[in-house]
C-alpha cells in the first residue's frame, strides 16, 4: 500500500535515482501486520527496492477502524501514551466528553497493548483535533484534519508561517528504525488548551511541528543515503498547509517531488502498482 504511494510519485515524475519517500496517510496494512501511515522509505528505481527506514512511533488504535470515526478514542490513546497513565492526564475538555465506561475500556486496551497497532499520521491529526475540541467525530473521512487545518489558515499569512514548533523527539525502535515521537508535542498542546490559547495558534504550531520533525528526519536520511531527492505522498499531503510548509522548509538543496496530476490519496495507488509491475513484476 505505502510502497505503491511511493512508486506513484516515481512514475509521475520519472524518477531514476535513489530517493527518500515520505508517505503519510490514514490506514494501510504494513509488512508486520500493523496499520501503517507514517512511513519513510529508501526507494531505488533501478532495482525496484523500497526499504522501510523510519516511521511514526507506534500506538494502540482502540477499536480498530472505528477509531477513525470516533476520534476521541485515538485522542485518549495519545494522551495515555504521552502522560503515562490516566491519572496524570490534565482535565481538559475532551475528558468530559467521554463516558467512564468508554474511558475504562480504552485504558484497558492501552495497558494491554492490544492490536491493532498503528503508525498513522492521519490518526495523529484526528487525535490532536479532538484534544483541542475542534472535532470529536469524523462524520466523513478526514473531517477532523480538514477542519483543524482550516483553523490555522484563519491566521494572517505572516502570523501563520512564523509560528514555532512544539517539542518532539527522533528516536529508534527495537529494530533500529528511526521514529518520530510526538509525546512532548501532545503534552505541550494540553498546556496550551489549559491556558485557553486560540486553537488557530495551536493548529499552526502543530502543523509546524509535523513539518519540522519530518524535515529533520528527511535531512538525516538524505545525508546518510547520499541523495537529494525526496518524494511526498499519501492522503495527509492533501493538506495544503502542511505541503506548503514542507516546500518552504526544504527549499534549499533538496529536490522535492509530490503528486501533481495523480492523486496523493489512495486513488493514486494503482499507478504505483502498475508502474512497479511493468518494470519488475
Amino acid at each position: 500500500h505505502h510502497r505503491a504511494h511511493a512508486w506513484s510519485v516515481v512514475a509521475e515524475h520519472r524518477i531514476s535515482k535513489p530517493a527518500i519517500a515520505v508517505i503519510y496517510d490514514g490506514t494501510g496494512l504494513g509488512d508486520d501486520g500493523k496499520i501503517w501511515g507514517g512511513e519513510f522509505f529508501l526507494v531505488n528505481p533501478a532495482t525496484g527496492e523500497c526499504k522501510r527506514i523510519g516511521h511514526l512511533r507506534e500506538i494502540v488504535q482502540p477499536g480498530g477502524d472505528s477509531s477513525a470515526v470516533h476520534i476521541k478514542r485515538m485522542a485518549l490513546a495519545y494522551l495515555l501514551q504521552s502522560f503515562g497513565s490516566f491519572d496524570k492526564i490534565p482535565k481538559i475538555p475532551i475528558i468530559e466528553q467521554m463516558s467512564s465506561l468508554e474511558i475504562d475500556a480504552i485504558v484497558k486496551i492501552f495497558e494491554r497493548n492490544r492490536p491493532p497497532i498503528t503508525t498513522s499520521v492521519g490518526r495523529l491529526f484526528d487525535a490532536v483535533a479532538s484534544i483541542t475540541s475542534v472535532v470529536y467525530e469524523n462524520e466523513f473521512e478526514a473531517k477532523a484534519p480538514m477542519v483543524f487545518e482550516a483553523k490555522a489558515c484563519n491566521l494572517a499569512s505572516d502570523n501563520l508561517f512564523s509560528q514555532k514548533s512544539y517539542e518532539f523527539e527522533i528516536c529508534e525502535d527495537g529494530n533500529g528504525l528511526k521514529t518520530l515521537d510526538f509525546a512532548r508535542t501532545i503534552r505541550d498542546i494540553c498546556d496550551d488548551v489549559l491556558m485557553e490559547k486560540p486553537v488557530e495558534i495551536i493548529s499552526a504550531r502543530f502543523h509546524r511541528t509535523i513539518t519540522e520533525a519530518t524535515a529533520e528526519l528527511i535531512e538525516y536520511f538524505c545525508e546518510k543515503f547520499d541523495t537529494d531527492t525526496v518524494l511526498l505522498s499519501g492522503g495527509v499531503f492533501q493538506n495544503r498547509l502542511l505541503l506548503e510548509m514542507m516546500k518552504k522548509r526544504l527549499s534549499s538543496g533538496i529536490e522535492l517531488k509530490f503528486p501533481l496530476r495523480n492523486p496523493a490519496n489512495d486513488q493514486g495507488i494503482a499507478l504505483g502498482q502498475a508502474y512497479w509491475a511493468s518494470l519488475f513484476g
